[in-house]
């Protein structure tokens, strides 16, 4: 693909012509080892946007927070029982989390757009802090089902949904 651009710029500036030349396969390799040895561009890896989430767990405020949630705990009576997570998360369908890109030097980093302008399934998951599990609920951009797309290897119980936007409703959440 960058062979491809590169051939159709050359060409279109009158450098090159389809009939008599080309740029060989490796030629992109190449071309970015030149570049690095000449300490202009170089190769890194763009980040999703949540990856800001994870830079910002600093253990100090993580135990901040948990011994506030622990005089809470303390202060209510709440039982371990009595304590529920619940955790949702999208998975992007044909998406790989990053891609390599050649950057200018001065530049450390590039970020993707927003996660959330992909496609997702969501799944939903709930754990009672005592250690039992409700089962997985996953919700899918979809109006109909298509037969072929599922490889079911779910646990029992595993609850499959959809919905037009493929986000949670009310209509789902007291399904």
């Amino acid at each position: 693909m960058v062979t491809r651009a590169a051939t159709q710029i050359l060409e279109a500036i009158g450098l090159i012509n389809r009939d008599n030349d080309r740029l060989g396969n490796n030629w992109a390799l190449r071309w970015v080892e030149k570049q690095r040895k000449l300490g202009r561009y170089h190769a890194i890896c763009t980040k999703p946007m949540d990856y800001q989430r994870k830079e910002a767990l600093i253990p100090e405020l993580v135990l901040e927070t948990f011994a506030r949630l622990q005089a809470i705990l303390d202060k209510y009576e709440i039982q371990i029982f009595d304590i529920y997570n619940v955790d949702e998360i999208g998975f992007r369908i044909g998406c790989i989390a990053s891609s390599t890109v050649i950057i200018h030097k001065n530049i450390r980093e590039v970020y993707v757009k927003d996660l959330a302008e992909r496609e997702s399934i969501i799944v939903i998951e709930c754990i009672l802090a005592g250690g039992f599990v409700i089962k997985a609920f996953i919700i899918m951009p979809y109006k109909v089902f298509k037969e072929k797309i599922f490889d079911n290897n779910l646990p029992d119980g595993t609850k499959i949904a959809q919905s037009e936007t493929g986000y949670t409703d009310n209509e789902l959440a007291i399904s």
